[in-house]
């Protein structure tokens, strides 16, 4: 209700002009009790504040904006509300946003400005000069706090270019409109239209070419994509499935079903749910503390998860836990993503990137994107056996390795390389395996897919299900370009186009036949990740929905 009042106080046009009169009258109070007349016009004053509150209204908006899949995870916001979500963030932020800043001038920046101009300094250069040294001072004790708590030194000078860089373009905005001469020595010389293009143009310019990004691309060579032809021929039959709704819960990214005949789900906020093949009967079996991803369970009964964020997990029937593999920077496995348990009672997971790391990334869907725009092939299959506790890399060279799966005699493993969109078959005996270089250890058993592979199931009579979490876009043309991929990343998340919701899971043979391929091209459809098939249905994984989608088995296979 406060922060409902202050916004319609701070952000409706006569309201806000009420305050912005109330601040540069408070302006004038201060000054005038030094005895001396304020050498900047009223009207120009007011404008200066009016162009701070178009800077403020500009990084408010990028600050809010987040993508559609961290909206789901950190918010837990279902994909129908998410411009709502947005438009509420925004609110949240905005008008403490107006309020502070437009008092931090006139309490900091008025008095900065009067002095420079007693001192024969009074022009935009010098009143930015000294915004940058204050904003220094500001954000340099954030800064050092980013640094101490880990987030490295990137992280650090990223957020302190950040409040300087709003603080400088509210600070000229300001300066601009309250009228401030170019140069002190001209004072006659005000800042024209032409010079405020020409300097966004050059500032533009070398924001795009020279801004740090998190990541070093790879040149490499895309194929043409294929399009939905022949067994991915366009449908609708995933088109207006059935859905259990979750109890405010976000983002089942894999189903797997157990012995005791209950599903068992991992949520965005690191839940893992069970419940009936119905849905019903709802309840937690455990924590994780993370995010979790692949599961499995184990002749024992236990259930594994690959936690994107706490590594490979084991919990029991009562939900205990137990850490098989910490995920983190140096350690064995760094960003565990999907998981498969042999009879011999070997592990094997899919470390989707050595380089980006989901809780540093802020989200698993940011790291895979990072990864993917960068294309280094970090991702690796590792083999844990939980007797001697010992860890080997089965193979290396991967594009965020993404689903696994064990084939039926269980001699290699099926495993989804998001980045090149396809599905690899490698042997479980292959060590430090490379495949990037041809090897008879490894073969692909699906290419040049339409979307990106996620996670890979065993279903029925022989059949692998596998879902694509999104159609392939523009990167393929960045493909050999790796500037333009640092141009995107530079380029603020809520100018990217939004991509088109697309449902798509599809089955094959282990020689690679495609058997069964389900589509929702409507938009509705979360984004698809997997499927778990039983005898009566067939459940549809999703990364940012609110339930768990369904279909009768004799729809979903001919």
């Amino acid at each position: 209700m406060a922060t409902d009042l202050l916004f319609g106080i701070l952000t409706y046009p006569l309201t806000l002009l009420v305050w912005l009169a109330f601040i540069v009258g408070c302006s004038y109070g201060l000054y005038n009790k030094h005895g001396a007349a304020m050498p900047i016009a009223p009207l120009r004053l007011f404008g200066g504040y009016v162009g701070a509150v178009l800077a403020c209204v500009v990084c408010t908006a990028l600050e809010a904006y987040v993508t559609p899949e961290d909206a789901a995870q950190t918010w837990r916001v279902p994909p129908e509300s998410y411009w709502a979500a947005i438009r509420q963030q925004f609110v949240v932020t905005l008008a403490p946003a107006i309020m502070f800043s437009t008092a931090g001038i006139a309490l900091v920046g008025v008095p900065v400005i009067l002095r420079l101009m007693r001192a024969g300094r009074g022009s935009v250069g010098w009143v930015l000069l000294a915004s940058l040294g204050i904003s220094l001072l500001v954000s340099l004790p954030l800064s050092a706090g980013l640094l101490g708590a880990g987030n490295g030194v990137q992280a650090a000078l990223q957020g302190l270019a950040s409040i300087a860089g709003a603080h400088l373009l509210m600070t000229f905005c300001f300066s601009v409109g309250a009228g401030l001469p170019w140069s002190a020595a001209r004072p006659e010389r005000r800042m024209r239209p032409g010079v405020l293009l020409a300097l966004g143009a050059v500032g533009t310019a070398a924001y795009l070419g020279w801004w740090p990004v998190p990541i070093d691309p790879v040149a490499w060579q895309a194929p043409a994509a294929p399009g939905y032809t022949g067994a991915h021929a366009p449908n609708a039959r995933l088109a207006g499935i059935k859905t259990i709704a979750l109890d405010r819960q976000i983002g089942p990214e894999h189903i797997v079903a157990g012995r005791d005949g209950e599903l068992y789900a991992g949520i965005a906020d690191g839940l893992l749910l069970h419940m009936r093949p119905d849905g019903s009967s709802q309840g937690m079996l455990a924590y994780t503390g993370g995010r979790p991803l692949g599961m499995a369970f184990d002749a024992h009964g236990n259930l594994i998860v690959a936690d994107a964020d706490k590594g490979l997990l084991s919990f029991d029937a009562n939900g205990a836990r137990t850490v098989l593999l910490a995920a983190g920077e140096g350690g064995p496995v760094h960003f565990a993503n999907a998981v498969a348990v042999a009879a011999s009672g070997k592990i094997y997971l899919t470390d989707s990137s050595m380089r980006f790391l989901a809780p540093r990334a802020g989200s698993t869907q940011w790291a895979a994107t990072l990864d993917v725009l960068e294309q280094s092939a970090t991702g690796r299959v590792l083999e844990y056996d939980p007797a001697s506790k010992a860890v080997r890399v089965v193979a290396k060279g991967l594009s965020f390795a993404n689903g696994i799966v064990l084939a039926a005699d269980e001699q290699s493993v099926f495993v989804s390389e998001s980045g090149r969109y396809r599905v690899w078959r490698i042997d479980i005996a292959a060590a430090q395996l490379d495949v990037s270089r041809a090897a008879r250890q490894a073969k692909v058993v699906l290419d040049n897919l339409p979307g990106y592979p996620d996670n890979l199931t065993r279903g029925l009579n022989g059949r692998i299900w596998l879902g694509l979490a999104g159609q392939r876009d523009e990167l393929d043309a960045m493909a050999g370009q790796p500037f333009m991929r640092k141009l995107v990343l530079r380029i603020p998340r809520v100018f990217w186009p939004a991509p088109k919701r697309y449902g798509h899971v599809l089955a094959f043979t282990e020689a690679g036949q495609v058997v069964a391929d389900l589509q929702d091209p409507s938009g509705a459809s979360p984004v698809t990740t997997g499927a778990t098939e039983t005898v009566d249905r067939l459940y549809i994984h999703n990364v940012n929905g609110n339930g768990v989608g369904w279909l009768p088995s004799t729809a979903a296979v001919p």
